[in-house]
């Protein structure tokens, strides 16, 4: 009876945790959706290594993107190198797995596609030489280790080949044809139980924020609140236009951004902030533009992001915005100006305008000078469209002289 007692206590924490195993057959799914970002990246492999800590027997990543950033597309591989159980990747219906994404699908220990979905254009931007060896050697050697044709796949990246489900399939790419994510689980041999992983806050704007074009609204609008801000105090608007730019550096940092592209961008903003001192205008719509050429450098010089027509709408909006900054700084400075020389209108004598209505002489016309109308005198008799200059001040009247 002890013996039998004894064999009981030894084989029982066995039991427990085979019992335990069993009661884990779960599917850990994780979708995603847009650019491979380092927010992205950060969020799959957490996902990971909670699939590896719980005991998932199967993870499934849903993709559907464009493309990503090259450091971000490692990390994801390397994470799913790292998982203990098989990795599967699923392009729903009408789906992409490009560029980035054929990287990551390449990579998976199993592959679907519904119908309608797409996988390949992994050519890199701009298509160096260099670069397209290193790629697609890169791309070759993650098919070669999954059993995926290495001909088709080095073929994404030296001519751009896209493949539909059906191609994907007859080629071997990929293992399955199946309609839904719970059809493609059935297909591998999944359990069928899922649990999605669903990002936190702190997950959803590190994403937010690494996105590359959000990073850059986040700094060059920001640095167009902060300067109204500091034209405007009391409304806090020089705070939230500092956060802004703070966020937006830090999501520039999470990319990796190339010193060129950060270095317009800062020239961009530095402009912006010199508007103040100008108040015409001209400084913020350059500098804006100097950012728009540090956003497209950004994109160009990452091999695997694809340029969306996004990014010109966005690049577009923000010269506009700039224009309208620079306006009110203009109006502002305007205003200033006036409010100067209504208390002390000495201030004009020296200043060139325009007759708007004929002065006799002796009496009384009026000339625009700094862009405001004002009363004005002259000995002389002084026709209308005739330039003129102050030389005096008669109570809220000025005295002119025509000048040639």
């Amino acid at each position: 009876m002890r013996k039998i007692a004894l064999l009981l206590l030894v084989l029982l924490p066995l039991a427990i945790q085979i019992l335990g195993h069993e009661g884990t057959r779960k599917t850990l799914v994780i979708k995603v959706e847009g650019d491979i970002t380092p927010g992205i990246a950060d969020f799959i492999s957490s996902a990971i290594n909670l699939a590896n800590r719980e005991r998932y027997e199967a993870i499934v990543l849903v993709i559907n993107t464009n493309g990503g950033l090259l450091a971000s597309t490692e990390k994801i591989i390397d994470s799913m190198a790292e998982a203990y159980v098989p990795v599967g990747v699923y392009v729903p219906r009408n789906g992409r797995a490009f560029s980035a994404g054929s990287y990551i699908l390449m990579a998976s220990d199993v592959a679907g596609m519904a119908q309608g979905a797409t996988v390949g254009a992994a050519m890199p931007i701009p298509p160096e030489q260099k670069v397209i060896e290193a790629m697609s050697g890169w791309m070759r050697s993650l098919a070669e280790s999954t059993g995926r044709p290495a001909e088709i796949a080095e073929r994404m990246v030296r001519e751009n080949l896209v493949l539909t489900a059906g191609e994907a399939l007859d080629s071997g790419v990929i293992q399955h044809i199946s309609p839904t994510l719970s059809s493609f689980i059935e297909d591998c041999g999944f359990p069928e139980e899922i649990v999605e992983m669903r990002m936190d806050f702190g997950s959803y704007v590190l994403v937010l924020i690494s996105t590359p074009v959000i990073a850059w609204l986040l700094l060059v609008l920001g640095g167009l609140i902060f300067v109204v801000g500091l034209k405007t105090p009391g409304l806090f608007m020089e705070w939230a236009g500092g956060i802004m730019v703070l966020l937006g550096l830090y999501g520039l940092g999470q990319i990796g951004i190339g010193p060129g592209a950060l270095a317009l961008m800062l020239l961009g903003i530095t402009a912006m902030l010199l508007e103040l001192k100008t108040g015409q205008g001209f400084l913020a719509v350059g500098g804006m533009v100097m950012a728009v050429f540090g956003l497209i450098l950004m994109y160009r010089s990452a091999p695997l992001l694809r340029t969306d027509v996004d990014i010109y709408m966005f690049s577009a909006t923000g010269i506009i915005v700039a224009g309208l900054v620079g306006f009110y700084l203009h109006k502002i400075k305007q205003t200033l100006s006036l409010r100067e020389m209504l208390l002390d209108p000495k201030k004009l004598i020296g200043e060139k305008g325009i007759v708007k209505k004929k002065i006799p002489a002796g009496g009384t016309g009026i000339v625009l000078v700094k862009s405001e109308l004002w009363s004005a005198t002259s000995e002389d008799e002084i026709e209308e469209g005739s330039r003129v200059e102050v030389v005096g001040i008669s109570g809220l009247r000025l005295i002119v002289r025509k000048t040639e």
